[in-house]
């Protein structure tokens, strides 16, 4: 498809038209306010034309841009418009024929209908923010959905869901404050509490968006779930604003599910969690010769995800425990599972300095010690000396050949 301008609504050349919209995408690039200038877009091979806006263009762009290169930034997408510019000049917009172009148009212009005043104009003047805000609100949605189902959605906690995980994800992606810009725009010409609810809703989930921006998107969408359910956001009850609670959360995130912690030997214990909660375990048991690190997604990889770390701690004077603490990692499944403890054989260099009488001493030495590893000690008096005793580690033993196992500990 070729874009030209539509003939019988502006009346001006193509070069003139090229002109203009290079002005348009220079205006983008410098954040300024994009022109709203309406053009045809003309299929070479059907009849099928249809009239788009420069945001609606914008939009195109951005979307074919994103598919091809979905780690891009948002200074890459500006590079890429940038050089769109020089292909205007020269041929004009070009889009490929097929009637799904029209139909991906159609969702655009769709998008510019269903925006206030206040959001047109917020969008004119951060177009690829705009971008960014309009995907986000679609994947609130979505999510939203996918907890609280399609029911009515409307001053509940699935309603305070959807706004604080859209301003979390634009707050993620676009900074704070161009989120305040667009969900306030969102909120122009609204009175009344459910207002209230919303605006109170949006900046609770940027905050969370911000202290959370850390988490992937599905993850922080767990995050948000979870702290609605415990009642750090507002919904409407009886025409008053209260905390929000777990109600209307589909069955799946509020079941207990049973965690199966594997520690060795074939012993296990059990904890159970709900989805989307961070997995909380004190306690590991002590295991001869070896040292607790964590709690593990998998039996043997230790780069699998560690949900609870095995932490030094001091106990007094030089020695230590191993005390195992949460690494914040959450239970993001709808079923039971099992955890497995993860163990380090515990092993050191180990000074030994051997001492006789009689014949002189031997040079100290350093061998590496591990843990259960045992040695052989043999004494053999010389001529006109009887054998007393071996001091290990200020144990005394009085026969001449030992056998002694180390046993290592942190300290």
């Amino acid at each position: 498809m070729r874009c030209r301008t539509n003939k019988n609504r502006v009346h001006i050349s193509r070069i003139i038209f090229c002109v203009l919209f290079v002005l348009c995408l220079s205006l983008i690039c410098r954040g300024k306010i994009l022109n709203i200038d309406s053009f045809e877009v003309k299929a070479e091979s059907s009849n099928d034309d249809f009239i788009i806006n420069n945001w609606e263009y914008c939009c195109y762009l951005e979307e074919s841009y994103r598919i091809q290169n979905p780690n891009a930034t948002d200074e890459e997408l500006t590079s890429y418009l940038e050089n769109k510019i020089s292909e205007v000049e020269q041929n004009g917009i070009i889009i490929p024929v097929g009637s799904s172009y029209q139909e991906k148009f159609e969702k655009y212009k769709a998008a510019w209908d269903s925006l206030n005043d206040e959001e047109r104009r917020v969008a004119l003047l951060h177009p690829i923010a705009a971008l960014t805000a309009l995907n986000t609100s679609n994947d609130a949605k979505s999510e939203t959905e996918k907890f609280y189902g399609n029911s009515n959605l409307t001053d509940n906690n699935g309603d305070a869901f959807r706004h604080a995980y859209w301003n979390a994800l634009m707050a993620k992606w676009i900074g704070v404050e161009k989120a305040e810009i667009f969900a306030t725009a969102h909120e122009y010409g609204q009175t009344g509490i459910a207002s209230q609810m919303d605006l109170l809703n949006n900046q609770i989930g940027r905050n969370d968006g911000e202290t959370y921006s850390s988490l992937n998107d599905g993850k922080l969408a767990f995050k948000i779930m979870v702290r609605v359910s415990e009642g750090d956001y507002w919904q409407i009850i009886d025409d008053n604003l209260v905390a929000t609670d777990e109600v209307g959360l589909l069955s799946e995130y509020v079941t207990e599910y049973t965690i199966t912690l594997v520690w060795y030997d074939g012993m296990t214990d059990e904890i159970t969690v709900r989805c989307g909660k961070q997995i909380e375990v004190d306690y590991a048991p002590y295991r001869t010769h070896y040292e607790f690190k964590g709690y593990y997604a998998e039996e043997t990889n230790s780069n699998s995800t560690c949900y609870v770390r095995g932490v030094v701690r001091q106990t007094y004077n030089d020695y230590y425990r191993i005390e195992p603490e949460s690494t914040n990692e959450c239970w993001y499944q709808t079923s039971d599972g099992v955890l497995y403890a993860h163990w380090e054989l515990l092993e050191t260099d180990y000074d030994i300095t051997v001492i006789s009488v009689g014949e002189g001493n031997l040079a100290p030495r350093t061998v590496n010690i591990t843990s259960g590893e045992t040695i052989t000690l043999n004494a053999n008096a010389p001529s006109g000396y009887t054998f007393e005793s071996w001091y290990i580690n200020d144990l005394r033993y009085t026969t001449e050949n030992v056998t002694y196992t180390f046993e290592l500990h942190r300290s």
